[in-house]
């Protein structure tokens, strides 16, 4: 039976026979396995890519310079958090971060346009918040750098697609994978997994069905995911998904005065929920650790009152500090 390739394929098989890394290598024969048409005439050929592409991995493997994987396996941290997102090809990660960042993040109708970790800083409200995209995973592809940077953020995002009728099983197989490395979930502590904070993120709710898929995620994972948000990356409707980033930090802002000047807020101090008075105060400065005490101002129940060193701060709180 004839293959009948279209000429995206010969295209990209162009560019396969001009590529001169592994790298580059694999990813051009993994578009040219989702472009390829499913049928009989097909089936030796897509042999034949998976064979090169798992020689090919072995080979990287062996000879990849062990600096360049601890390059991509950290990212500094900026803002007020980092956020990492993850998921199977095509759900529209990258659709997402080029539009709550505006930094443009390869995004293509083929699979694996993200080769790299790609890294954009989202506004919301008076701060930024760090946004990774990276490279898509399955159950026989995962890049060897990803686990370290999923364990150094601070919240993982797993993005599925609502337009699929396999949405459990998208889940299942990231969580899987996850799992396999060694992390868990909300109710899953245990001394041997690293647990993580974990919000799901269904894109695409602008397609048919998409809001049956999404109750039933509701239904099935409330006790996983921190918050199951329903979002269209091309449509731009977000829904709430900026405050609940913002809430899984478990962060607040707060502000701080000179004594005798006008409550003008500045650029905040980013705290962990639960901080107190003297945290923030010895943040600001090192000589705030003979803070005697401080006046607050919550827009509630403080306006200017006297505090101790081990009051608990709330998110948007204002702060004069006295020696």
């Amino acid at each position: 039976m004839p293959a009948n390739l279209p000429p995206q394929y010969h295209e990209v098989e162009e560019e396969y026979r001009q590529a001169k890394t592994p790298s580059e290598k694999i990813e051009l024969l993994k578009k040219m396995l989702a472009i390829m048409p499913k049928h009989k005439g097909t089936e030796k050929i897509k042999a034949d890519l998976r064979t090169k592409i798992s020689k090919l991995n072995k080979s990287s493997q062996k000879k990849s310079p062990k600096k360049e994987v601890d390059t991509l396996s950290h990212i500094d941290k900026e803002g007020a958090g980092q956020i990492i997102l993850i998921g199977k090809p095509n759900v529209g990660k990258s659709q997402i971060i080029s539009a709550i960042t505006n930094a443009i993040s390869p995004s293509t109708p083929y699979p694996f346009a993200t080769r790299k970790p790609f890294v954009g800083m989202m506004g919301f409200e008076d701060i930024k918040i760090q946004i990774i995209d990276t490279p898509s995973i399955t159950k026989s592809f995962m890049e060897n750098y990803l686990p370290p940077l999923i364990r150094e953020a601070d919240v993982v995002a797993i993005v599925v697609d609502l337009s699929q009728e396999d949405i459990l099983e998208q889940i299942e197989e990231i969580t899987g994978i996850l799992h396999s490395e060694g992390f868990g979930f909300k109710t899953e502590q245990d001394e041997i997994i690293t647990y993580k904070k974990c919000i799901l993120i269904g894109n695409k709710n602008d397609t048919p069905k998409a809001e049956i898929r999404f109750n039933v995620l509701n239904e099935l994972y409330t006790d996983k995911f921190i918050s199951i948000l329903s979002i269209s990356a091309i449509q731009q409707n977000w829904g709430n998904l900026k405050q609940e980033i913002f809430n899984a930090l478990e962060v607040i802002r707060v502000y701080t005065k000179h004594p005798g000047k006008p409550l003008e807020k500045g650029e905040p101090f980013i705290m962990r929920k639960g901080a107190n008075v003297y945290e923030v105060a010895t943040s600001v400065h090192k000589d705030f650790e003979n803070l005697t005490f401080a006046r607050l101002w919550d827009g509630g129940n403080y306006c200017g009152q006297r505090v101790d060193r081990n009051h608990i701060l709330k998110d948007k709180d204002i702060l004069e500090l006295h020696m």
